[in-house]
């Protein structure tokens, strides 16, 4: 939207204080898994347009300086970023000891401990991973389809990249984080969210701006003599 030149000055200048502002907020948390996120979905967004992330930066930047200057006890939070201190590694050892000492169905101690895989894996074994391999390999062919058919779809030719990005940092995050494994949380409501837009552009993508139906994105299979109609 800042790039967009069919937005007037005055909405461009506002999404860049908008993103400035969350960038903000994000390093004031001091969560490197945040900042990690941000990254992953910044370079996966501008995967094809590399040239345009080196134009994009500094004035994003440029926003984020001004939005600094008038926010307090950001500096002090944000400086947890620059920590190597590993947080995890106790918990990620204690996760594989319980995953080998019952790989088939895990300990069922419902424990969500800061890694989704990791917890999948020693709470509910092989079982649990098969599952989630399922869920996350669903999720990528249907991110592969909508990417295939992002000519067909117009004026959300766009969605495709915001999903690939999104749902990239949030897989990413998810080795930091027990995000896929919550009841209801934030992450899992935004996940709903690119999983609809998944829904929405793959809709779309059915059919031509003309009216007309759009190649399918997925390959065909040639059928079999005797199956062919008379």
């Amino acid at each position: 939207l800042l790039l967009d030149k069919t937005e007037s000055k005055k909405l461009r200048i506002f999404w860049g204080l908008a993103a400035g502002l969350a960038i903000v907020f994000l390093l004031g948390t001091g969560s490197r898994t945040g900042a990690l996120m941000l990254a992953v979905g910044t370079l996966l967004f501008f995967r094809l347009r590399i040239f345009k992330l080196l134009f994009v930066a500094p004035i994003i930047g440029a926003f984020v300086a001004l939005v600094w200057r008038y926010t307090t006890d950001v500096t002090v939070a944000s400086n947890r970023l620059l920590e190597t201190t590993n947080t995890r590694e106790g918990k990620w050892q204690t996760m594989l000891a319980d995953f080998a000492s019952h790989p088939l169905i895990g300990t069922g101690s419902n424990k969500t401990p800061e890694n989704s895989y990791l917890a999948t894996a020693a709470n509910s074994g092989l079982l649990g991973l098969f599952a989630m391999a399922v869920f996350v390999c669903m999720l990528l062919h249907a991110v592969v389809a909508v990417t295939m058919a992002r000519n067909s779809l117009g004026a959300l030719k766009e969605v495709p990249n915001l999903v690939i990005a999104g749902i990239g940092a949030l897989l990413i995050g998810a080795v930091f984080e027990a995000f896929l494994l919550g009841t209801l949380n934030f992450v899992l409501v935004v996940l709903f969210a690119y999983m609809g837009l998944l829904a929405t552009a793959l809709d779309a993508a059915e059919y031509s701006p003309q009216g007309e139906r759009a190649p399918s994105p997925r390959p065909q299979t040639q059928r079999k003599p005797w199956l062919q109609q008379p």
